[in-house]
């Protein structure tokens, strides 16, 4: 009876992590991770440039740019860390970037020369839509006869129970 528990032991499945495809505040050491945990896939989507702050190193001495230029075309990718018994290997991660921050917050992540020089910026495409500023139209449509009457008749009638 104790070999066969220690053999189902043994034989147990791998241990499965929930599954995180998406991230806005990570820094390079857990995106690493979470790609090896999510079949080298992950999407980094945010309305903030913070991952670029994390890129040039806010918890670090330096900028640290090697998982996000490999992770832009699936260059293979090994991680070593002190508390890491074994390496994290990343065959070809496949790491998308989608930053929607206002045009001067963009510009200030691309001022730094480590950006520019190892060509991170090269691996976006950067759309900048025309600015509605002082082009609305703020002349509206009239309502319509019925939607009024209708509306008018609910409103009423709310206010008066």
């Amino acid at each position: 009876m104790r070999q066969e528990l220690e053999n189902l032991l043994t034989s147990a499945p791998e241990v499965l992590n929930k599954p995180q495809l998406v991230s806005d505040d990570i820094t390079p050491e857990s995106a690493c991770t979470l790609l090896s945990q999510n079949h080298e896939r992950l999407g980094i989507a945010s309305a903030e440039p913070e991952v670029f702050d994390l890129i040039l190193g806010r918890y670090s001495k330096g900028p640290n740019l090697g998982l996000w230029l490999k992770g832009h075309d699936g260059d293979r990718h090994t991680e070593n860390r002190r508390n890491r018994p074994e390496p994290i290997v990343l065959n070809s991660p496949l790491l998308s970037l989608t930053i929607m921050a206002q045009p001067e917050a963009i510009q200030s992540a691309g001022s730094h020369s480590v950006m520019r020089g190892r060509g991170m910026l090269d691996r976006f495409l950067f759309t900048l839509p025309p600015s509605p500023v002082g082009s609305r139209n703020c002349i509206s449509k009239r309502v319509d006869h019925q939607v009024r009457k209708v509306y008018r008749a609910v409103s009423y009638t709310h206010l008066r129970a």
